[in-house]
């Protein structure tokens, strides 16, 4: 991960008509801030996982999108951080899985991606993410984008 990257992510308002939308601290009952994070770089996914660590997540890390989705089940997250491009499974057919769980409608669903051309966009937000972030990420972006303080 490049934490000192000097990048214009340009994140896009998807769903919900902003570019981040709300802060995400707690659970609604009361327990750290749950989060599924699904990348096939391994270091990549160390990386982003030691960062949200490091701000109180409880973050779940899936190699790809089948590992995602289970976990989805399994523990209920309230984000999910989706590479665009896995094996098995990719994160835009991930993402539309996501929605079509009963609880899928609740969860934040954002798309990290080194993919930003507006196509890519427009796929992301029909897949159902809330939000289309591009690689390289600050630290301080991804911070932002979760809602978390620094």
């Amino acid at each position: 991960m490049h934490e000192d990257s000097s990048v214009d992510l340009d994140a896009s308002p998807f769903r919900d008509g902003s570019a981040t939308s709300g802060r995400f601290v707690l659970n609604p009952d009361g327990k750290k801030l749950r989060i599924v994070y699904a990348e096939d770089d391994p270091v990549v996914r160390a990386n982003v996982a030691m960062l949200l660590v490091k701000y109180g997540v409880d973050v779940h890390e899936a190699r790809d999108g089948s590992e995602a989705l289970a976990l989805c089940i399994a523990f209920r997250p309230r984000v999910v951080v989706l590479d665009l491009q896995m094996p098995q499974i990719d994160g835009f057919e991930t993402a539309r899985r996501i929605r079509e769980l009963d609880d899928g409608a609740r969860i934040r669903v954002i798309a990290l991606t080194g993919q930003s051309s507006a196509q890519v966009r427009l796929d992301a937000e029909l897949a159902g993410f809330d939000e289309l972030l591009a690689k390289p990420i600050s630290a301080g972006r991804l911070v932002q984008a979760l809602g978390l303080t620094q």
